[in-house]
């Protein structure tokens, strides 16, 4: 059985989450920036930036707010919700012996959260694109800074592997 120290663990969970987190901001961005392309004005739809389009007087503007405001809900998700999941995980790992068994880096309800995340994922193609490139932005947001927090976790536990 491969065996992992706790440091390593923490790590490896901070690189998934800051990877994911870019996939999905560089995704959503994609997608904000694809529905105000000047052939796409005219066959989609677009609640969040024909809303604010109208209040700023251009799409351009409307996508900046939309990003903006996708960053500013996903930075509070990642401080004060995503936080106590990583506090959580963290504690697991800890609880465990050290080195672990790489297979139990996360707990079994941590697997169905993420598949009910990628079914999520897979309803939110039904929606519009501005929409569903906040929503990205937003969770991506989250997910970076999840990942600053494991990785911040990360150095005390090596600094106690290494005394």
């Amino acid at each position: 059985m491969f065996k992992v120290s706790h440091t390593f663990m923490i790590i490896f969970s901070g690189l998934i989450w800051f990877a994911m987190g870019l996939f999905l901001m560089s995704l959503g961005l994609n997608l904000v920036i694809t529905s105000i392309l000047s052939e796409n004005l005219t066959t989609l739809k677009r609640p969040l930036l024909d809303f604010f389009a109208h209040l700023l007087n251009g799409y351009d503007q409307g996508a900046i707010i939309v990003i903006a405001f996708a960053l500013i809900v996903g930075f509070f998700k990642g401080r004060f919700v995503l936080k106590k999941t990583v506090g959580r995980t963290i504690a697991r790992i800890r609880a465990l012996p050290n080195p672990a068994p790489f297979s139990q880096i996360y707990h079994k309800a941590y697997y169905l959260l993420i598949g009910l995340m990628a079914c999520l994922g897979f309803i939110l193609r039904f929606f519009p694109l501005d929409v569903r490139g906040a929503v990205d932005i937003a969770v991506g947001s989250a997910l970076i800074n999840g990942a600053i927090l494991y990785l911040r976790h990360a150095i005390p536990s090596a600094k106690q592997a290494a005394n």
